[in-house]
């Protein structure tokens, strides 16, 4: 069962998981570590002085669903 799916082209991943946390009055954690993040993006975003769990990510999909559903 998926409970909610989201588009985080606008403001990325970090300001999509605060809008759905908002929205539904919960906090979220997450591992920076297990999110991949491709080395040029990585050191693009380092050059530039960027959060790169704050850049647009075009072509992505943030999915919650039910882990029975995911397997």
């Amino acid at each position: 069962m998926i409970h909610c799916l989201r588009d985080p082209t606008r403001g990325g991943l970090a300001t999509t998981l605060c809008e759905i946390a908002g929205q539904a009055g919960v906090g979220v954690e997450i591992y920076e570590q297990a999110i991949p993040v491709q080395e040029a993006v990585h050191a693009a975003c380092e050059l530039l002085g960027l959060d790169p769990l704050y850049v647009a990510n075009e072509g992505k999909l943030v999915a919650f669903c039910c882990a029975a559903s995911c397997l």
